[in-house]
């Protein structure tokens, strides 16, 4: 192979090194929110509904959920045949145990309560992360697959950690390592996005690498009425 053609091989990859290191956390979570459709409209978000599906090898989930922003977040869904329901508020949480010979409603510890209220928090931890209590580190390229990748930390207020992985050409995210704390143990999820007629990019399917678990999510509603009986337990 001749040195030009050496050159002109590597040059991209040159190039690329040269953008990362001139790259800001605060630029790279700037670009997300552009990609995905822009600051404005993430925070215009008042409440959302989606649809889904969780499966792994033991288990099947088919579920539809409910978030008002900052005040609740409920999820109806059907596992293995069965209704199931779980909630969180500003102050409390229940769930709907359909694993016992008789059904009942149960309240959440505090710990499930803590981790639960983020589901609350539509617009994600990286959007206005400053004021949320969140800490970002920049954590320079990685490659995943055939694709680079920025790579940036979260330590949220509570002291959870994630590792996002940005694609270097789309800026959606691609990947994100949960840090569990207390542990050395890791979950990992790659995530596939797909655009909306309403000008947003939204999550459509995520794995869980570990397992192979697969969670879908589909059939998003921005800012719908939503019947406030949806979460009434009786």
């Amino acid at each position: 192979m001749s040195q030009a053609r050496i050159v002109l091989l590597f040059f991209p990859i040159f190039l690329l090194i040269s953008k990362a290191k001139s790259q800001t956390a605060d630029e790279v979570i700037q670009k997300h929110i552009e990609a995905i459709g822009g600051y404005e409209k993430i925070k215009s978000i008042r409440a959302i509904t989606f649809e889904g599906t969780y499966k792994s090898a033991k288990l099947e989930t088919s579920y539809k959920s409910y978030i008002i922003q900052d005040s609740i977040a409920c999820t109806d869904g059907i596992t293995n045949g069965k209704p199931s329901k779980s909630m969180v508020t500003k102050k409390d949480g229940w769930i709907y145990n359909n694993k016992e010979s008789k059904p009942r409603i149960y309240p959440k510890s505090r710990s499930e309560i803590k981790q639960d209220q983020k589901a609350m928090d539509i617009h994600g931890p990286l959007v206005d992360y400053v004021e949320k209590g969140n800490k970002i580190k920049y954590l320079g390229l990685e490659k995943i697959d055939d694709a680079w990748c920025y790579k940036l930390k979260l330590k949220r207020a509570d002291k959870t950690s994630f590792i996002f992985f940005f694609d270097s050409t789309t800026y959606f995210i691609s990947r994100v390592i949960s840090l569990l704390p207390g542990s050395n143990q890791q979950l990992t999820y790659d995530y596939t996005y797909k655009g909306f007629d309403n000008g947003y990019f939204f999550v459509v399917k995520s794995v869980r690498i570990e397992d192979g678990a697969i969670f879908t999510y589909n059939k998003y509603m921005i800012n719908p009425e939503i019947d406030r009986s949806i979460f009434n337990w009786k």
